[in-house]
C-alpha cells in the first residue's frame, strides 16, 4: 500500500505503473501545495488502482470539501475501483460520491468513522456493493440502527464483515439477528471478528436459524464458555443444509484442561454429524495443543463428511499429528486440501515417512499440501519453533509421489533445499534413464511452493508446464521425445548400423508420429 502524497507515487498512478493497485489517501498527512486537480485525474485515467485507503476524511465543511473535491470526482470516474477503506472518517456529504463509482463492489467502514441516516441514504447508489465491512462505528444519533441492516437487506450484498463485534449491545445484537433471518436478505457470507462468547450466545439465534449463510468466519475473544460451544457448534447440526465454509481464527478453541470434557466433545460431535461442511479453518489457533488435534483427524475416518479443505496453518503440530492425519486419509476420499505449514513444533524425518506413505497410496485424494517452516537455523538441522524440510525430508516426499496421480500443488515453505533435493525432483517428474522410466516419471505435480526469494530451479519449469496438460498421454509423450530422440539420433550418427541405434530409434521414433 502506497501513499499518494509519498514522493514519486503520483507518477507511478499517471504512468500506470501495474504494481500499483493499492493506494493510501491520509487526509491530515497530504500537504497543502498538493496538486488535488492532477491527483484527480491521474487516477480517473489509471486502470491498476483496485483498491483505495482513506483515514481521517471529514467534507463536512465547505472548506474541506472545495478541497478534496477534484480528488473525489477523479475516484469516481475511474473504471477500476474495486474496493474502498475508510478509518476514523465522517461518512457524510461530499465522500458520499465515493458510493456511486460503477465499478466499486466492496466497502470496508472501520474503527472510529461516523455514518448518520445520510450514509445509509447513500448506500442505494451502490448497485453492485457485493461485500460490506464495519468495524466499531459512530452512528449518528445513536448504535447501529434498523434502517442500515434494512437498506443492506434491500442490496445484492453476499458478504457482510462485522468487526469489534464484543462491544456491540444487545440491541444491536438483536438487530443482526433480525437482519440475518430477514427473508429478503441476500447475505451467503457473514465474518464476525473480535467477538465474545457473550455476543455469541446472542447471536445464535440468526446464526442457527438461517439457511442461506454457507460461509461463517469467527474470531473469539477469550475463553470460550460451555454455554457458547454448545450454541456455537449447533449451527453445524441445524444449520446444516446450508453451511459449507466454516473458519474459526485465533480462537482458544480445543483447549486442554478443563475445557476439552466440553469443547473439544461438542466440537467433534458436531463434525461428526455435519455431512455437508467443505472447508474448515483452524489456522492461528496457539493455545490448541496436539492431543486436540488428533482427536480432530479422527473427523477424516467418517464415511459421511464432506470435508475438502483443512487449514490448520501456524498450530502446535507434531509428529503425533502428521502421523495420524496420514493414517486417518487413507481411509478418506473428500479432502483434497491440507495445509499443516509453519508449525511451532519440530516434525522428523519419520513423520515425513508417514505422509509420503499416504502420497503413495491409491485412496489419497489431496491435490493440495502445504508443510514445512521456513525460519529454521539451528546447526542440527531440527528445532523448537518449526518444520524442517531438507534434502532428506524432501526425498521422502519425493519417492511417495512416485505413483501420486493426484498432487498438484506442494508447499514446502522452506529454503534449505539443494542441488541435491532437485535433483530428486527432476527425476520424479522425468526419469531419463529410459524410455520406460520417462513414462512411468510423474505427470501430475504442477507447482513447488517455496515462499523464499528464491523458488525452484528454472529448469523444472518446464516440466511443471508439461504436467498442466490434463491430457496425461500427451504430456508423456512430449517428455519421451524431449528426453530421448535426440539420444537416438545421435546413435544413428555414431553407429549408423549398430544393433543398439537399431533397438532405440523405432521406439522414439514411434512417439514422434
Amino acid at each position: 500500500m502506497d501513499d499518494i502524497h509519498v514522493d514519486g507515487v503520483l507518477k507511478r498512478i499517471q504512468d500506470n505503473d501495474p504494481l500499483l493497485t493499492y493506494v493510501c489517501l491520509h487526509a491530515e498527512q497530504i500537504p497543502e501545495d498538493f496538486d488535488m486537480q492532477e491527483a484527480g485525474r491521474a487516477i480517473a485515467e489509471n486502470s491498476r488502482i483496485k483498491y483505495i485507503f482513506m483515514a481521517e476524511f471529514d467534507l463536512g465543511d465547505d472548506t474541506r470539501r472545495d478541497m478534496f473535491e477534484p480528488l473525489v470526482s477523479g475516484m469516481v470516474q475511474s473504471k477500476s475501483i474495486r474496493e474502498l477503506h475508510f478509518n476514523q472518517c465522517v461518512l457524510v456529504g461530499g465522500l458520499l460520491k465515493l458510493f456511486s463509482i460503477e465499478s466499486f463492489n466492496s466497502m470496508h467502514i472501520g474503527r472510529g468513522c461516523t455514518i448518520t441516516d445520510e450514509t445509509v441514504m447513500a448506500l442505494k447508489c451502490s448497485k453492485l456493493l457485493d461485500e460490506i465491512g464495519v468495524a466499531a462505528c459512530v452512528y449518528q444519533p445513536g448504535s447501529i440502527q434498523p434502517a442500515f441492516f434494512e437498506q443492506i437487506s434491500r442490496m445484492n450484498t453476499h458478504k457482510l464483515e462485522l468487526s469489534d463485534v464484543a462491544m456491540y449491545s444487545e440491541q444491536t445484537c438483536n438487530e443482526i439477528n433480525r437482519f440475518i433471518l430477514n427473508p429478503n436478505t441476500n447475505i451467503k457470507k457473514l465474518d464476525l471478528w473480535d467477538c465474545s462468547s457473550k455476543n455469541l450466545i446472542r447471536l445464535s439465534t440468526g446464526l442457527v436459524k438461517c439457511k442461506a449463510l454457507d460461509e461463517i468466519c469467527l474470531c473469539i475473544q477469550g475463553i470460550i464458555s460451555n454455554q457458547c460451544w454448545k450454541t456455537l457448534f449447533s449451527v453445524f447440526v441445524q444449520a446444516r443444509p446450508a453451511l459449507r465454509n466454516l473458519h474459526l481464527i485465533s480462537t482458544p478453541l480445543i483447549r486442554d484442561g478443563q475445557v476439552v470434557a466440553h469443547g473439544r466433545h461438542h466440537f467433534i460431535s458436531a463434525l461428526m454429524a455435519n455431512n455437508t461442511l467443505e472447508e474448515l479453518r483452524l489456522d492461528h489457533c496457539p493455545s490448541v495443543t496436539p492431543a486436540a488435534w488428533r482427536s480432530l483427524s479422527d473427523v477424516l475416518c467418517n464415511p459421511n463428511t464432506s470435508l475438502q479443505t483443512l487449514y490448520l496453518g501456524n498450530n502446535a503440530i507434531d509428529d503425533t499429528v502428521v502421523t495420524s492425519f496420514a493414517k486417518n486419509l487413507m481411509s478418506n476420499s473428500s479432502l483434497k486440501y491440507l495445509d499443516i505449514s509453519e508449525s511451532s513444533l519440530s516434525i522428523s524425518h519419520d513423520a515425513w515417512r508417514e505422509l509420503a506413505r499416504l502420497l503413495s497410496h491409491p485412496s489419497c485424494s489431496l491435490e493440495t499440501l502445504y508443510i514445512g517452516y521456513s525460519h529454521i537455523n539451528n546447526d542440527n538441522g531440527a528445532g523448537p519453533n518449526g518444520m524442517v524440510i531438507d534434502d532428506e525430508a524432501l526425498v521422502i516426499l519425493v519417492n511417495g509421489l512416485a505413483n501420486n496421480s493426484k498432487l498438484q500443488t506442494l508447499g514446502i515453505h522452506n529454503d534449505s533445499i539443494t542441488s541435491n533435493g532437485w535433483s530428486a525432483v527432476s527425476n520424479l517428474l522425468c526419469n531419463p534413464t529410459s524410455i520406460q522410466t520417462t513414462l512411468n516419471s510423474n505427470h501430475t505435480l504442477q507447482e513447488i511452493c517455496l515462499y523464499s526469494e528464491e523458488g525452484p530451479p528454472r529448469e523444472l519449469d518446464a516440466l511443471f508446464e508439461m504436467n498442466e496438460n490434463e491430457d496425461k498421454l500427451e504430456v508423456a509423450r512430449s517428455k519421451v521425445i524431449m528426453t530421448h530422440s535426440a539420444r537416438s539420433f545421435e546413435l544413428l550418427s555414431v553407429e549408423r548400423d549398430g544393433f543398439e541405434q537399431q533397438k532405440l530409434l523405432p521406439s522414439t521414433m514411434a512417439w514422434l508420429c
